[in-house]
């Protein structure tokens, strides 16, 4: 296994043992009714996220990169192509006291997900035009099973 593929794991393992709670959901339909903007508001345990935050902002922006698609009438990406810790850190910025990873396009796939964490645990997700996927990927890392 290569350094690369250890460290994703280590990351998601991460990601994994943090224990994340729902406080809010938004969904608002954008225009036309066709999708929807979405905004879910975390709390992760604070105790925790200092050594385990990158982890958090990995599992979330791979599970966001694996549902995406590419824009309409673009057929130029590759299904089994996967988010990377390179993403995370090509995307991944410090900015007004928040760590933040932001990716609108990768690799063909319209990702369309912003990412916000703070040091006390909480974090915000917000999506557009990806319908209420945000949903799913927060159930999934909870480790809830989707039907």
């Amino acid at each position: 296994m290569s350094t690369t593929r250890r460290l994703e794991y280590k990351l998601v393992h991460d990601a994994l043992l943090l224990d994340v709670s729902v406080i809010e959901t938004d969904v608002r339909p954008l225009a036309a009714g066709e999708d929807a903007e979405v905004r879910v508001l975390l709390q992760a345990d604070a105790n925790l996220v200092e050594s385990h935050a990158h982890g958090l902002l990995f599992a979330l922006g791979a599970l966001s990169f694996n549902d995406a698609r590419p824009p309409e009438g673009t057929h130029e990406w590759e299904a089994s192509d996967q988010f990377t810790a390179a993403d995370l850190l090509e995307h991944l910025r410090f900015e007004q006291g928040k760590l933040r990873l932001r990716v609108e396009e990768l690799r063909g796939r319209r990702v369309n997900t912003t990412i916000e964490l703070t040091s006390d645990g909480r974090a915000r997700l917000e999506t557009q035009g990806r319908g209420e996927a945000a949903l799913g990927w927060v159930a999934r890392l909870q480790g809830k099973q989707l039907l």
